[in-house]
C-alpha cells in the first residue's frame, strides 16, 4: 500500500555514494601536470571498481560523510488514455486517472542502508486495492529505475472525447471501478563523461558538481503491463445515445489488454552550475523499440522494417539542488511515457513524480576530518 516504507531510497542514495569515494581526492593542480607521475596498476576487483568511479575533483566534490537525514514530500501522477477508430475513421478516447495523495515522510541512512517511511497527506480513507514500488538508483556510471504498480478500482474518467453528444463532452473525474492495472517497468542506462558529469549530484545529494557540463545517456528500457477494462461500467451517456443506439465503438470493447515492450533510450543531460552550492540538471532522452501481445513472437522480417509497428515514447528529468556538502535541499520532476500501439487501439500512460526534500549529512568519513 502507499503507506508502506518507500523502497526505491534504499538505493536511491545508498548506491551513488560509491561512485565517487572509493578513492582518495586528487589535488585539483595534479589532474591535468605535465609531469604527474604513473599511477600504480591497479589489481582485482576493488582496483577495477576504482577505476571505474573515479572522478575528476575539478568537476565534481564527493560525499565527506557516513551518514543522511532528509524529510521527503512527492507526489505521482499517472495518466492513461484509451483511444479506438473503426474501419470509417471514426475516433473515440477515454482519459484515465488513479486517485494518486500527496506523500511526506522522514528517511535516515547510514553507509549502504537507507531507510524511511511516508505517510499520506490528506487523503480520506477508501477500500481501493493500491500496490506500488518505486526503485531509482543513481551511481556515477550508471542508473537503474523500477517501477512497479497495480491499481483496482482506484480509477476516475477524466474526460471522453469523439462521442458526439453533449452528455459525454460533460464528463469529467467521474469515479470509475471498471478498470485495473499491472504495471512493471525496468530501465537501465549508462551515463557518459561520467568523470566530469554527475547524475548523483542532481538527484541523490551524494555529491556535488562543481562546474557546468553534459554527458548522453544510452539505456534499455522493459515494459509488461496489463490492463483490463470492463466498459459496461462507463456512463450511460457514453454507451447510447438518446435513442438507445449503440455509442462505444467496437474496438474500443477491448477486455484485456496484455503486452510488454523492448525498446532503446538515447539522450542527453546537462547539469548547469549556476552559482556556488546550486545546481539545475535537465534530462531528455527519447526511446524507440516495440511491444508485443501475450503470445506474440518476434518476426524480424515483419516488425523491424515496419514503422506503424514502432512506438516512440520519452523519458524527462529536471531537477534544482542546493548542496554545500553538509546542507542539501532541491526539488526535481521525473517523467516516463510508455506506448501500446496497434492499427485500431492505443494504450498510452504517462508516468510523472514531483519531489521535494531537504537535509543534512553527519558523522564525516574519516580521511576528511581535519
Amino acid at each position: 500500500m502507499l503507506q508502506r516504507a518507500c523502497l526505491f531510497l534504499c538505493l536511491l542514495l545508498a548506491v551513488s555514494p560509491l561512485s565517487a569515494e572509493n578513492h582518495e581526492p586528487v589535488a585539483a593542480d595534479s589532474l591535468f601536470s605535465s609531469d604527474m607521475q604513473p599511477k600504480p596498476k591497479r589489481k582485482g576487483l576493488r582496483g577495477f571498481l576504482q577505476s571505474i568511479t573515479e572522478v575528476d575533483t575539478n568537476y565534481i566534490a564527493p560525499n565527506r560523510y557516513h551518514a543522511c537525514t532528509m524529510l521527503l514530500g512527492e507526489k505521482r501522477y499517472s495518466y492513461y488514455s484509451l483511444s479506438a477508430r473503426n474501419a470509417d475513421g471514426n475516433k473515440q478516447e477515454l482519459r484515465f486517472s488513479p486517485d494518486m495523495p500527496f506523500r511526506m515522510g522522514p528517511y535516515v541512512g547510514f553507509s549502504l542502508l537507507f531507510l524511511g517511511y511516508t505517510f499520506n497527506i490528506g487523503a480520506k480513507g477508501s477500500s481501493f486495492d493500491r500496490s506500488s514500488i518505486y526503485l531509482s538508483l543513481y551511481s556515477q556510471f550508471i542508473g537503474i529505475d523500477y517501477y512497479y504498480e497495480a491499481d483496482a478500482n482506484n480509477y476516475r474518467l477524466k474526460s471522453a472525447s469523439g462521442f458526439g453528444n453533449d452528455a459525454a463532452d460533460d464528463i469529467h473525474n467521474v469515479s470509475f471501478s471498471g478498470m485495473s492495472t499491472y504495471f512493471m517497468n525496468l530501465h537501465v542506462y549508462y551515463l557518459f563523461n561520467n568523470k566530469h558529469f554527475s547524475y548523483p549530484a542532481a538527484y541523490s545529494q551524494s555529491t556535488v558538481q562543481k562546474r557546468s557540463t553534459g554527458g548522453f545517456i544510452l539505456g534499455f528500457n522493459y515494459t509488461h503491463e496489463n490492463v483490463r477494462f470492463d466498459y459496461t461500467k462507463l456512463p450511460s451517456a457514453l454507451l447510447y445515445d438518446e435513442k438507445g443506439n449503440p455509442l462505444l465503438l467496437d474496438e474500443l470493447k477491448v477486455g484485456t489488454v496484455h503486452y510488454r515492450d523492448y525498446s532503446i533510450s538515447a539522450g542527453y543531460g546537462y547539469n548547469w552550475v549556476f552559482h556556488k552550492n546550486f545546481l539545475a540538471n535537465f534530462t531528455f532522452s527519447p526511446t524507440f523499440g516495440y511491444n508485443f501481445s501475450k503470445g506474440e513472437k518476434f518476426n524480424a522480417s515483419e516488425k523491424l522494417f515496419d514503422l506503424d509497428a514502432l512506438n516512440f515514447d520519452f523519458i524527462t528529468r529536471a531537477s534544482v539542488v542546493w548542496n554545500n556538502s553538509r546542507y542539501f535541499a532541491g526539488i526535481s520532476l521525473v517523467g516516463h511515457t510508455y506506448t501500446y500501439k496497434k492499427p485500431m487501439f492505443s494504450i498510452r500512460n504517462a508516468l510523472v513524480t514531483a519531489s521535494f526534500y531537504a537535509g543534512f549529512n553527519f558523522l564525516k568519513k574519516k580521511k576528511y576530518r581535519k
